[in-house]
């Protein structure tokens, strides 16, 4: 289980600014509880995620899945005032907004 602080893109390499988008991963930022290699309420950052649901809450990388209990407060903030939300922010705000919830860090 993860309280889920945040999504946030790394790149495989330097950053600029033709860096083909197959080539930027996500990661889950939060807190831990009930993983295999860590005790609980560890700060962690996931391995690159392969697939969210947000409406059953789970995350999935190579190795676990993880189950999101919480969002942060100030992410769903951040993601309420992006322009052109992708399908995925979209899909956050919409588990938000049907009862996913947010906490504050």
């Amino acid at each position: 289980m993860i309280f889920c602080y945040l999504m946030c893109a790394s790149l495989s390499g330097d950053f600029d600014p033709y860096t083909p988008p197959e080539c930027v991963t996500l990661h889950l930022h939060g807190k831990v509880y009930n993983h295999p290699n860590f005790g609980d309420d560890v700060f962690i950052t996931t391995s690159a995620v392969e697939s969210v649901d947000w409406k059953a809450g789970l995350a999935t990388t190579r190795s676990r899945v993880y189950r999101i209990l919480s969002v942060d407060e100030d992410y769903v903030k951040f993601c309420r005032n992006i322009p052109n939300p992708g399908p995925g922010t979209q899909e956050l705000l919409a588990a938000v907004d049907a009862g996913l919830p947010c906490t504050r860090r």
